[in-house]
């Protein structure tokens, strides 16, 4: 992936990684979305984090489906298959700018810098796409770090 965007080398870099480590569980758990491959999903992300997360303070990822319901946000309080069915993880994200811009751009990538709600910092992210094409997207995932870490 290329992005040649002010300070998104350090967020392009993460999601490289995290696409080599973690994204078929993302892939498989999309496709099936049942609470085996959720379950696979959060511990792969988990461990993701836990080996990234040293250098990058606030480190998050979420992942939606492709109309916007979050399926796994590692910021939040509610996060279990039974509270994704519930739709109880996080509200639906298919306006945020990150995500708006991978699910409909050619690239299938999305960045954005604005303050969080939810972590109070002023925050980086960078969204992927996941599927070919905004027709056949199946979901997205939003990598973020504290705009302080972003190199």
């Amino acid at each position: 992936m290329s992005l040649n965007l002010p300070s998104s080398g350090n967020l392009a870099n993460l999601m490289s990684n995290f696409n080599s480590s973690s994204s078929s569980v993302v892939f498989n758990f999309l496709e099936r979305e049942n609470d085996v491959s959720w379950s696979e999903m959060s511990l792969s992300i988990g461990a993701w984090i836990n080996n990234n997360k040293a250098n990058n303070a606030g480190l998050r990822v979420v992942v939606t489906l492709s109309d916007g319901t979050v399926a796994f946000d590692s910021n939040s309080s509610f996060n279990s298959f039974v509270d994704f069915r519930a739709k109880k993880i996080n509200e639906n994200h298919n306006s945020r700018l990150a995500i708006l811009s991978a699910m409909l751009s050619n690239s299938g990538v999305g960045l954005e810098q604005k303050f969080s709600t939810s972590t109070n910092k002023f925050t980086n992210y960078i969204a992927q796409r996941v599927g070919l094409s905004a027709q056949n997207s199946m979901g997205c995932v939003r990598i973020s770090i504290d705009r302080a870490n972003v190199a």
